[in-house]
């Protein structure tokens, strides 16, 4: 009997110690991957933040160039010291990020679309920076004998160098501030539609010009989407969005400082 005693006493593990084993195992293994986890995702949020700027310094350094922009240097279609289109703002001054050895450049701020978020439950977008060597006092925009005005002004940008600011930001948008009198001409130009391209009469005009002060009472001035080309480039225009849930937003506005 005791000789028994000693074999069984000799034997594996029982099942309740193979059981705490499994259990201890799985734990280790369940703390392990979520640590490799942890790094791995802390790494993508290190790369990101790497290769992105904060909003705080974005949005210094956006009022820093437009501080220093050169206003007697043309580049809009009609002259202006700026251009403005949906979406886009462009300047030039001697603040360059990008290139150093360059004295002036001429500088574009995007808001662009991230594709990969259209598939999901809010849209992103990308606040994007280039900026160009400017070579010539006057840089407005020429378009050739079979190119349109956008085609010109992308030709414009073609080898600029180019970095992502802010990646992927919700609510990111560029509106534009609308007079009074803005207010009322575009409402004027929708309520008359093709008429506007068509010569009008004396009394037509009067007519015309006595709705237009009708619409000047009745209008407001203010902040308004800026998505679709105007006639006149904007006197101020601002972007605004959120990144990582902190809201930030930059307005630039057309006066003279230089």
């Amino acid at each position: 009997m005791s000789v028994r005693r000693r074999h069984r006493g000799g034997a594996g593990f029982t099942l309740l110690e193979m059981l705490l084993a499994v259990v201890v195992l799985s734990m280790v293994g369940v703390l392990v991957a979520t640590m490799l986890a942890q790094a791995k995702e802390l790494s993508s949020d290190n790369d990101r933040r790497d290769a992105t700027l904060d909003v705080t310094r974005v949005v210094r350094l956006m009022n820093e160039q437009w501080d220093d922009r050169r206003s007697t240097i043309a580049i809009g279609a009609n002259g202006e010291a700026y251009s403005a289109e949906p979406g886009e703002i462009s300047f030039v001054t001697a603040r360059s990020i990008l290139n150093q050895e360059w004295p002036l450049v001429l500088v574009r701020y995007r808001v662009v679309l991230d594709p990969a978020s259209v598939i999901e439950d809010e849209r992103r977008y990308d606040l994007v920076y280039e900026e160009t060597p400017l070579f010539r006092r006057d840089a407005r925009i020429v378009a050739a004998a079979d190119e349109d005005a956008e085609s010109a002004r992308e030709r414009m940008w073609e080898g600029a160098a180019r970095h992502v600011l802010l990646k992927r930001c919700t609510n990111l948008r560029m509106e534009r501030f609308r007079s009074l009198e803005q207010s009322a001409e575009e409402r004027l130009a929708e309520e008359e539609g093709d008429r506007k391209g068509r010569g009008r009469t004396g009394t037509e005009e009067d007519a015309s010009q006595d709705r237009l002060a009708e619409l000047i009472e009745e209008s407001s001035s203010g902040w308004v989407a800026f998505d679709r080309g105007t006639a006149q480039v904007p006197g101020a225009v601002r972007i605004l969005g959120e990144y990582e849930g902190e809201a930030f937003g930059c307005v630039f506005v057309g006066a003279a400082l230089r």
